[in-house]
């Protein structure tokens, strides 16, 4: 089926809202080989403007910097900092939030493999799309008013994730 089709058929059903669930929306475990990677980034001033568009405030930054100089790995700031960072690259693999790269190498082309769905149903203009991540509660994101669900069938126990989803919108 052509992509042309698909976008009429979701918007002759009367679709709003369509919900992916994909692994590639979770941001990558933070681990110590991205350390130096992402202090530059945090105490670079050319990225100062992407990091307070990611939502990093100074306060954030400077915590995660200082953890990361204290090599406390575990940091919630470290975490914090670098889980924004991707929620910002994961809309559109948009480099200027990518420490060094480190986004790219590890979720590129789980990112790359989505695109052409997220291109086709952002054509239409008047979808609101809904990224959900493997960890993320989907029965906070997801309700009634969701028309379409998008699923990666990979994902561990998808059957049962998706029954949990059924119960939860019959709830409603």
């Amino acid at each position: 089926m052509n992509a042309e089709r698909i976008l009429e058929a979701v918007k002759g059903c009367g679709a709003k809202k369509i919900a992916l669930i994909d692994d590639a929306f979770d941001s990558p475990a933070f681990a110590e080989p991205h350390a130096a990677k992402l202090l530059d980034f945090l105490e670079d001033e050319q990225s100062a403007q992407a990091r307070s568009e990611a939502g990093i405030s100074e306060q954030h930054a400077e915590s995660a910097i200082k953890a990361l100089n204290a090599s406390l790995y575990d940091s919630d700031d470290i975490s914090r900092c670098f889980d924004m960072l991707y929620n910002s690259y994961s809309d559109g693999r948009r480099t200027r939030f990518d420490p060094g790269g480190v986004f790219s190498e590890l979720k590129g082309d789980n990112l790359k493999t989505l695109e052409p769905l997220l291109a086709l149903l952002t054509r239409s203009g008047t979808l609101e799309l809904v990224k959900i991540g493997r960890s993320e509660d989907f029965t906070e994101k997801v309700k009634s008013d969701t028309h379409i669900i998008f699923a990666d069938f990979y994902l561990i126990g998808p059957e049962k994730k998706l029954e949990d989803l059924n119960n939860n919108m019959r709830e409603e």
